[in-house]
C-alpha cells in the first residue's frame, strides 16, 4: 500500500478528485485545505501497488505534473493498538 500526496493548483483540484474517484485500488481520498499562499492545494489518497500505474496515467491526463507527485509505502500496524 502506498499513500500519495498530489500537489496541485487548487484550479485542477475537482480534476484530480474527479479522476481517483473510480480508479480501482485506490480509497480514502481527501482534498487538504489550500497551502498559506494559496497556490497550492494537497489532495491525498490509499493507493495499491497494482493501481500506481493507472493512477498516474490518470494523474497525467487531468494535467498534474508526476513531480507534484509524492507515493510512500506504509504498511498496516499488524498488532492491536492497546491505551
Amino acid at each position: 500500500m502506498f499513500s500519495m500526496r498530489v500537489l496541485t493548483p487548487p484550479g485542477l483540484a475537482d480534476s484530480v478528485l474527479s479522476a481517483l474517484a473510480d480508479l480501482e485500488g485506490v480509497s480514502n481520498v481527501l482534498a487538504s485545505g489550500v497551502t498559506r499562499d494559496g497556490r497550492m492545494q494537497a489532495i491525498t489518497a490509499d493507493v495499491t501497488g497494482y493501481s500506481v500505474d493507472e493512477t498516474f496515467t490518470r494523474l497525467n491526463e487531468a494535467g498534474i505534473d508526476p513531480s507534484s507527485v509524492r507515493l510512500l509505502r506504509v504498511s498496516p500496524v499488524s498488532t492491536p493498538l492497546v491505551a
